[in-house]
């Protein structure tokens, strides 16, 4: 990762001290080669143990909860602790909805008004932009997480459950 931070620095200021504009169109792939090179040591660990990716997630993921010593805590227990985490993803992806409506309330009703030229600069207007683009990324991620913390807690209630005799 060094290396490639590194090399991307190296390539900046070559284009700098030589004045040329950064090609536009190879951003996307040249990110993407990026991506792909910070990879390459994952991805050779997990064909040394011969894991897949999904396999070495799960791996790691049994590890934290060990550590953490979630793992060892009832089904009861975690269902609760799942139950709480969803609640919360929950309430920031209702506020950041919120924020969003705000925003971008504030934002277009704004955006097509004429603005003399010495008239003193709407800050708000800044601010409204940046915060309903936030809110607009937060809120689904944060939606998702809360439905997957639902779901996990459901798992862990029916494994707490006891059959009757």
């Amino acid at each position: 990762m060094l290396v490639t931070i590194a090399v991307v620095l190296l390539l900046l200021v070559v284009l700098i001290a030589t004045d040329t504009d950064f090609p536009v169109g190879l951003g996307a792939p040249i990110g993407l080669a990026l991506g792909a090179l910070l990879l390459i040591p994952q991805r050779r660990l997990l064909s040394e143990l011969n894991l897949t990716a999904a396999e070495g997630r799960a791996i790691l993921e049994a590890e934290r909860l060990r550590r953490n010593g979630v793992a060892d805590l009832p089904p009861q227990a975690r269902a609760q602790r799942e139950t709480l985490r969803g609640r919360i993803w929950m309430a920031v992806g209702l506020i950041s909805i919120v924020i969003f409506v705000v925003a971008a309330r504030y934002f277009f009703s704004k955006a097509g008004q004429t603005v003399e030229e010495d008239a003193p600069t709407d800050v708000w207007f800044g601010v409204s932009f940046f915060a309903g683009f936030a809110a607009l990324c937060v809120a689904p991620g944060a939606l998702w997480q809360a439905k997957n913390h639902r779901e996990a807690a459901r798992a862990f209630e029916s494994l707490g459950v006891e059959p009757a005799e």
